[in-house]
């Protein structure tokens, strides 16, 4: 064996199967999180697709309802004391894809027909969604027309409230009044 001299390098070789792997690891790892990030993107998308599906479902059956009740109201532009009728049939194969509301008693319609303050006339149920906030389509009546309109929970909450504290506050005057008309007069 010879001793290295002054003029001698020494040179460290990979193989070839060595350089290739590398390569190759860099290209599944790249590959890899190409895939991971396209497929978080999809399931956002369609998670974010299903949210904006029910929202329109809820708005399509609210338009359907607030014009069977428009119809029926006709020119008067009065608040209905009949809200909670049934338009299902009229629906057809909507029926299944939409939520049912819940409307007004013939009671409180009656009590807040002279209302000067927009009226929560109907609801649907909570709307479940998966990436914006729960909320709900309510439809309101104000200087005689209805329209619909989306609510988060928390403001539908604080609707509801005031409107309790409205019925309540136009029942005592109500009774007021009949305590009144039935008072014999001396």
């Amino acid at each position: 064996m010879m001793a290295p001299t002054a003029n001698t390098r020494t040179v460290i070789r990979y193989g070839p199967d060595d350089v290739g792997l590398a390569k190759r690891r860099k290209r599944v790892a790249r590959t890899l999180t190409s895939l991971a990030i396209a497929t978080a993107g999809l399931i956002l998308f369609i998670l974010l697709m299903g949210d904006l599906r029910r929202h329109e479902a809820a708005f399509a059956r609210a338009k359907v309802y607030i014009d069977q009740v428009t119809q029926r109201m006709g020119q008067q532009h009065v608040l209905p004391l009949n809200l909670a009728f049934r338009v299902d049939e009229e629906l057809g194969e909507l029926t299944a894809a939409r939520r049912k509301f819940e409307w007004l008693t013939r009671k409180e319609s009656w009590l807040m027909r002279g209302s000067d303050r927009r009226v929560l006339v109907a609801y649907t149920d909570p709307i479940r969604r998966r990436l914006m906030a729960d909320g709900r389509v309510i439809v309101f009546f104000e200087k005689g027309v209805f329209r619909s309109e989306w609510v988060l929970l928390e403001v539908f909450d604080r609707l509801v409230a005031a409107q309790i504290e409205e019925l309540e506050r136009l029942e005592r005057e109500e009774a007021a009044k009949n305590a009144i008309l039935d008072d014999p007069a001396p």
